[in-house]
């Protein structure tokens, strides 16, 4: 995205913001009359203008436009045009957060592009002789038999090691021991892990970009920050470990065990998950949406602030669990256990709740625009200040303001909210350069002019 784009996406993420909050007060405070028709057209000014900056993006000039019947109550416009323009932001959020990220990355590259031929030039600048007495007293210890890309490490016992930044792109590892080893910065893109302790590792940072785990223990390792997205999980024991703004989109994920991590503003958008536990998980600001985590455990975890717009939590267990200003409008909550849970500010505009169970959940100043709560267990609920315009209530019948909510058995008295799980305490590195000694031959090739190697 070029930064001419970018800056009118800018412009026009903070009019659509404007619009947005404007809708919901008009809302919330009942003074939609009048208004109706202004603000359609508020709405389809800006499409129109966000259109023509993404010609190309079918969802944002096709399935984002308003469809208006002339015959349509004024209330009825300002809920459609809450409900597009809530969908809209989150998407051109979702693409200038993108955006920013490639950008960076592309810097990033351009450094290393721009340090690696310096590096060269200074290295055909040295004469051979210079190099042989450069080299002539070090001792170069290592532990990595054949190491680098696609190496295999087979029954190995790298624990405690010292591998920060290391490269090893496609690498495989079997039935080896890397307990609180340090694979800071260390390139893993598309490695293989089978029957390995990474207890208490540490990947900070790590490119993990299309890795397979399987049958893997990395309680309590540390992967704040490492990118594992395209990767497979299949049998992993994450328990206690720390992904603190991990890259986690388009991971799968089967039977793997995630409670009392810490995912504090993971990137998962995208993620599949089978039988996965995130049980007293810490998540706060995590982004899940549109991920496939059905029959997902939940129970006890911080969702505070997440983006779950979309998901499928079809089954999934929130009980007890903290989702105040959570995002899941969109989102299919079909069967899930929410009981206890806190959703206070949340929204859940166009969620799907048929058959949920939401018996003693908060939902103060949750909205629920257009939500379906058929077949929802309200009892003990708390829904004060919620909004409810255009939902499916209960018994069927769609919500209208002069209905008689004790129907439902909801209670006047806020319950306690859950208490928020704590953070697990990371691993602690083990002291730079630590590695067993064993020496190997370092060899260097230089090209001489007649085009012959030497070996020094």
């Amino acid at each position: 995205m070029t930064e001419e784009t970018q800056a009118k996406l800018n412009q026009y993420i903070q009019a659509l913001r404007a619009l947005h909050r404007s809708a919901e007060q008009a809302i919330h405070t009942n003074t939609v009359r009048g208004t109706g028709r202004m603000t359609v057209k508020g709405y389809n000014g800006l499409h129109q203008r966000i259109s023509a900056l993404f010609p190309d993006d079918f969802y944002i000039t096709d399935s984002l436009t308003l469809e208006i019947d002339d015959e349509m109550s004024e209330e009825d416009m300002v809920n459609q045009v809450a409900y597009a323009a809530n969908q809209l932001l989150i998407y051109l959020q979702g693409m200038t957060h993108e955006s920013r990220k490639s950008n960076e990355w592309a810097d990033d590259v351009q450094d290393l592009k721009n340090l690696g031929a310096q590096l060269r030039d200074q290295i055909l600048n040295l004469s051979k002789n210079t190099i042989r007495r450069a080299l002539s007293n070090i001792d170069i210890d290592i532990d990595l038999d054949d190491a680098g890309s696609g190496s295999n490490f087979h029954e190995k016992n790298l624990s405690g090691q010292d591998l920060t930044g290391a490269d090893l792109r496609k690498a495989r590892f079997q039935d080896c021991t890397m307990r609180n080893t340090n694979l800071t910065d260390a390139n893993l893109k598309q490695a293989r892990f089978r029957d390995v302790d990474l207890r208490a590792a540490v990947l900070i940072n790590a490119n993990l970009s299309g890795a397979t785990f399987h049958d893997v223990l990395a309680e309590n390792a540390d992967l704040s920050r490492s990118n594992l997205s395209g990767g497979k999980l299949n049998d992993v024991n994450l328990h206690s470990a720390i992904l603190h703004g991990a890259n986690l989109s388009g991971v799968r994920m089967h039977d793997v065990i995630l409670s009392h991590s810490d995912l504090t503003e993971v990137n998962g958008s995208g993620i599949n998950t089978r039988d996965c536990q995130f049980e007293s998980a810490v998540m706060p600001h995590a982004n899940l949406s549109g991920g496939h985590l059905a029959e997902a455990n939940f129970a006890g975890a911080d969702l505070t602030g997440a983006i779950l717009s979309g998901a499928n939590f079809s089954e999934a267990n929130f009980e007890q669990a903290i989702l105040r200003g959570a995002n899941l409008s969109g989102a299919n909550l079909r069967h899930a256990n929410l009981s206890g849970a806190d959703l206070t500010d949340a929204v859940l505009t166009g969620a799907n709740l048929n058959d949920a169970n939401l018996t003693g959940t908060l939902l103060e100043g949750a909205t629920l625009t257009g939500a379906n709560l058929n077949g929802a267990h309200l009892e003990e609920a708390y829904i004060e200040r919620a909004t409810l315009n255009a939902a499916i209530m209960p018994d069927g019948q769609p919500y209208t303001r002069n209905m008689d909510m004790a129907h439902y058995a909801i209670t006047q008295v806020p319950p306690t909210p859950p208490t928020p799980p704590m953070p697990p305490v990371p691993p602690v590195p083990p002291a730079p350069g630590i590695t067993e000694h064993k020496k190997k031959r370092v060899e260097i090739h230089i090209e001489d002019d007649d085009d012959h190697s030497e070996i020094i």
